[in-house]
């Protein structure tokens, strides 16, 4: 009608734009005002504020790692709108996020992703998930690093004083790293020896009930209580710790170790029980894990336990076996011609 002529990006597929067009020639014909759908004036930053809000209550991981993948995915995707947003484009943020850091990660932060996208398809901001189609690289990378007595001598030397207590503490107990930053003095009974880790906070959604070495429980004796706050391992203001990834980096590095994570610890706890002969099912107990298959990871450092002790078991054989005959060879009687 000789008028101004708008245009709008509705989404990533032709079927989108189609609806879109019948329902703004159907508005023109009865007269009504054109509205513009919510959905396209919404930005991947307001999904993630709203995302934020929604982890805080729902996710238990939200401070120690949750947090830090919603910021990578935003740091891409931040300023677009979401009905900009296709699948081409988060494989293209899959591709160069790929050059940055490696697959597991990369696999984490998409997985987030794709959940921020189903939220907001929940929350009636998208009508589909551009991300679903792309792939996880789903690689399986088994740490089996440990340390050794000599390099966890070494490790926690170089550590700042307020968090060797922390890494001493995950050292003693396998605990998880996000189960040693939230630990709360209500979790610990020290007359018994014990603690507990209540399902909302354990990984496998079961409650976890561990012993405590005397170690551990010296340890903790020994730490001093903030007078406000619940947690274990606190900062002088009673707030838990969160980043504590420069330090042990840090460490690490001073150290001179290599390939060393904070996770390193948990798998150090749980090879060193399977080398000082403790079975496969008590490990698994100790480390909380849901499925055998996980403890299974450890098989190699119990066969090689078995291999030493039937060892020694074989030479107590040996010298059983060879002694009667040495000493019946020494004494044996010479015939004597009359």
């Amino acid at each position: 009608h000789e008028k101004r002529l708008r245009r709008e990006r509705i989404g990533p597929n032709k079927q989108a734009a189609e609806q879109r067009l019948r329902e703004v020639l159907s508005a023109r014909t009865e007269g009504r005002y054109i509205r513009k759908p919510k959905e396209l004036m919404i930005t991947f930053n307001d999904l993630a504020k709203r995302y934020h809000e929604w982890a805080k209550v729902n996710n238990k991981s939200y401070e120690v790692n949750k947090r830090h993948y919603i910021n990578q995915v935003t740091r891409f995707f931040g300023p677009k709108r979401l009905v900009d947003i296709s699948s081409w484009l988060v494989e293209r943020w899959k591709a160069e996020r790929s050059k940055e850091t490696g697959f597991t990660e990369v696999d984490r932060e998409l997985a987030c992703l794709k959940h921020m996208f189903t939220k907001a398809m929940e929350w009636g901001l998208m009508k589909e998930n551009p991300a679903q189609p792309v792939k996880l690289s789903r690689k399986t990378r088994q740490r089996n690093r440990f340390l050794s007595h000599e390099e966890i001598a070494r490790f926690l030397s170089h550590l700042p004083a307020h968090q060797r207590s922390m890494m001493e503490f995950a050292l003693l107990t396998g605990l998880r790293k996000a189960n040693v930053l939230n630990l709360k003095w209500s979790q610990v009974d020290l007359a018994h020896a014990s603690l507990h880790i209540p399902a909302e906070e354990a990984k496998g959604g079961r409650d976890l009930r561990l012993p405590l070495a005397a170690e551990a429980v010296e340890l903790l004796a020994r730490l001093p209580r903030h007078p406000e706050s619940e947690y274990v391992f606190c900062k002088e203001d009673g707030r838990p710790y969160r980043d504590i990834y420069s330090g042990f980096r840090l460490a690490v590095k001073k150290a001179g170790l290599l390939d060393v994570t904070i996770h390193t610890l948990r798998h150090t706890v749980g090879s060193h029980l399977v080398m000082n002969g403790v079975d496969l099912a008590t490990v698994k107990d100790l480390l909380g894990h849901r499925d055998i298959r996980t403890t299974l990871r450890y098989a190699h450092l119990a066969q090689d336990h078995k291999r030493k002790a039937i060892g020694k078991y074989g030479s107590l054989f040996t010298n059983i076996f060879t002694k009667p005959a040495e000493e019946e060879k020494g004494s044996r009687p010479m015939a004597v011609t009359p």
